[in-house]
């Protein structure tokens, strides 16, 4: 986690969409932390516990596309985001859709 609020404040220089994106990530961290030291499960409605990991990792992900295609659009993408981002964002589609089936 303190890695993560490194790097929020690192990246000031890189658009806003990016930084959205490393919040997202701490969120997902924090909701993950709330599953391991918080009974957090108790107050969610049933039909939510199968899908608290996938929407707790899309928050993310969704996030981490919008930036992605934002600098696509631009033309600002460089080799190393697009190796990192579209595994991560193809890896998590995939998942979605084969628990929805």
């Amino acid at each position: 986690m303190p890695v993560l609020i490194l790097a929020i404040v690192r990246t000031k220089p890189q658009h806003f969409t990016w930084r959205l994106a490393w919040v997202g990530f701490l969120i997902f961290d924090l909701a993950i932390l709330s599953v391991l030291h918080v009974d957090v499960f108790a107050t969610l409605p049933l039909g939510l516990l199968n899908w608290y990991f996938p929407i707790a990792l899309g928050i993310p992900v969704v996030l981490l596309a919008i930036a992605f295609i934002r600098d696509l659009t631009r033309r600002e993408l460089d080799w190393w985001t697009v190796l990192t981002c579209l595994p991560i964002i193809s890896i998590w589609l995939i998942s979605v859709v084969m628990q929805a089936v």
